[in-house]
């Protein structure tokens, strides 16, 4: 196959991409864009097939990077060759590396996430902001988690900056985007998963409680922690120490510094 020339903005393939800016579009067609070389490479090594390409002018004659395009016409993928100025208009980073792929969302049952006997999962209660919901699926799939669950009213994992904040993180790991009726997460308690919720009171050292598998970690929405019907159903709560003048740490880092304390208290920093 060889790329096809597009230099209009109303051109049905640019229309698409623009549409998948918005969440109720990559909701309702199950795709999403992925921007830059690494992203697209990274998904290219991990099995991925985009259904279409698109690369700029400036990228073709400027980028030493020929593979990735070479790659994707080979698997017979439809590119699209675009103007710098175009570009601009589809991509949402402020500055684009000239190089984006649409993809199929993968599917995944929480039924076949939970069979592990002992798995370490990792709950996310309506976190808002995009960088801390990526920051946070990129520090599960470093810490070996097993999946990633979100329970309803949390952002986009498809949002360009949780995409960008992930750094190709849903490209290995389930993420699940709950339910109404599943987001109060009795499917885990039925399951026998230990909930170990991380609490800004009334809880014990994160470094002082014998974990064991299975277990899902709980982190709650950035000014309001966790929902209070599903805090009630927490077994055990934790609390990082604070020495300095601060409150509460970011959702994110303290997230962070939960997942791999656990990882390595039970032994699966490696899946």
């Amino acid at each position: 196959m060889s790329l096809q020339f597009v230099t209009s903005q109303s051109n049905s393939v640019c229309k698409q991409i623009i549409s998948l800016q918005q969440r109720k579009n990559r909701k309702a067609t199950g795709l999403f864009v992925l921007e830059g070389v690494r992203g697209v490479k990274d998904a290219l090594d991990a099995g991925w097939v985009p259904d279409l390409f698109v690369v700029s002018d400036h990228f073709l004659n400027q980028s030493d990077d020929d593979d990735t395009i070479t790659d994707m016409l080979q698997l017979n993928v439809s590119g699209y060759q675009v103007p710098d100025g175009l570009m601009k208009k589809l991509a949402e980073t402020e500055t684009p590396q000239g190089l984006l792929a649409v993809f199929s969302q993968p599917v995944h049952e929480v039924e076949t996430i939970i069979q592990q006997v002992k798995g370490f999962w990792l709950v996310l209660d309506r976190i808002q902001d995009p960088g801390n919901l990526g920051t946070l699926i990129r520090s599960a799939e470093a810490a070996g988690v097993s999946g990633v669950f979100l329970t309803k009213g949390s952002t986009d994992p498809y949002n360009s900056k949780a995409l960008r904040a992930a750094t190709g993180a849903v490209l290995h790991l389930p993420v699940i985007e709950l339910s109404t009726e599943e987001s109060d997460c009795q499917f885990l308690l039925d399951a026998n998963v230990h909930l170990v919720a991380a609490a800004l009171e009334q809880g014990r050292s994160y470094a002082k409680i014998p974990y064991q598998l299975p277990l899902a970690l709980v982190i709650g929405n950035e000014a309001n922690g966790i929902d209070q019907s599903l805090l009630n159903k927490m077994e055990t709560r934790v609390t990082i120490p604070m020495r300095g003048q601060l409150q509460s740490l970011n959702a994110a880092i303290a997230g962070s510094i939960l997942m791999f304390h656990i990882a390595e208290s039970i032994g699966c920093s490696k899946r």
